[in-house]
């Protein structure tokens, strides 16, 4: 049995695995080959992430469990 039930459904790789798809596709995809344009796309990924994850906290455990489980 896992320590952590993140573990279990790999939710610890989603945000290090976005953050890398937002770097990847903006690099490709950038025409002004700015830096500050993936920056921002990382700083709005952040706030949404923290909205869900502040959202998930104040979750029923119960209901939560089923949403993820």
């Amino acid at each position: 049995r896992t320590a952590v039930e993140g573990y279990r459904s790999n939710l610890h790789c989603i945000a290090k695995g976005l953050t890398q798809l937002i770097i990847a596709f903006k690099s490709l995809t950038s025409q002004t080959r700015n830096e500050l344009e993936i920056q921002l796309l990382l700083e709005v990924f952040l706030e949404h992430s923290t909205i869900v994850l502040l959202r998930a906290s104040q979750t029923d455990p119960k209901v939560l469990q089923k949403m993820i489980g």
